[in-house]
């Protein structure tokens, strides 16, 4: 992505992903800079996406608990049945 010489708002929010994730060329982030010193949307937008990219970095999966004993058996019927051409596929 190149950036125009002067970007407006559009222009910048389309680029801020690869600013953040350090994936413009350095002509690209100093014209994002130089827009972002007076454009306090901008500047919202931005804080916006580092903390969310934080809060997504910071997140941790747990394990998922298996299904009930219960559930494993009907799909465990469902799948052998599919499987010996017993039941037909249902349409969605």
């Amino acid at each position: 992505m190149t950036l125009d010489a002067k970007p407006g708002c559009r222009e910048v929010f389309a680029a801020l992903s690869a600013f953040v994730d350090g994936a413009l060329p350095d002509s690209d982030c100093r014209r994002l800079e130089e827009h972002m010193q007076g454009c306090k949307p901008c500047l919202a937008y931005i804080e916006s996406l580092k903390t969310t990219i934080r809060a997504c970095g910071a997140y941790q999966v747990r394990g998922i608990p298996p299904p009930p004993p219960a559930v494993r058996e009907a799909l465990r019927r469902r799948l052998a049945s599919i499987y010996a051409g017993g039941t037909k596929r249902r349409k969605r």
